[in-house]
């Protein structure tokens, strides 16, 4: 071992996360004209009829993250949805399974109904919210209903709403 170099008690546990490379992608003609339309807005408030989300179509969802911020809803290859306003699940009959709610009135969630399952079609009702329909039937609603604050993240591409 070399004076420069840490002893190894005092590595970190978390050193091989610095062999992972990410590309920055450039971002589609579509989500550029996007984030440069709504960075230049005054206004952030209303989901856009052109917002770019058929690349959730054909990928599965297979992963949720809860926070105390919101929900993230993570997919193969097309990105996460970070929800910190208001979303509904429904199941392919219409029956709310699960929604938005604070943590100290919530018993349980049922977004696991939905994992590992793919994206079949997507809606937007602009400027109120979006919805990405699963090939079960199942229907993940995300709603902008919060003029001064975010109300949802896609990323890669910082589409903030």
């Amino acid at each position: 071992m070399r004076w420069s170099e840490r002893p190894p008690a005092a590595r970190s546990r978390f050193e091989w996360l610095l062999s992972l490379h990410f590309e920055r992608r450039t971002p589609s003609v579509a989500v550029a004209h996007l984030i440069l339309v709504r960075r230049n807005s005054p206004l952030m408030y209303g989901v856009p009829a052109d917002l770019p989300l058929q690349r959730f179509v054909g990928d599965a969802l297979f992963q949720v993250c809860v926070g105390m911020d919101g929900i993230h809803f993570r997919f193969g290859r097309a990105g996460t949805i970070c929800v910190y306003g208001h979303w509904e699940l429904h199941d392919s009959l219409g029956s709310l399974l699960d929604s938005a709610q604070e943590h100290s009135e919530r018993k349980h969630y049922r977004v696991h109904d939905i994992f590992n399952k793919d994206v079949a079609a997507y809606s937007i009702d602009p400027p109120r919210s979006f919805c990405l329909t699963f090939a079960s039937g199942h229907r993940l609603t995300i709603y902008d209903d919060t003029p001064q604050y975010e109300a949802f993240l896609i990323m890669p591409d910082e589409i903030r709403v």
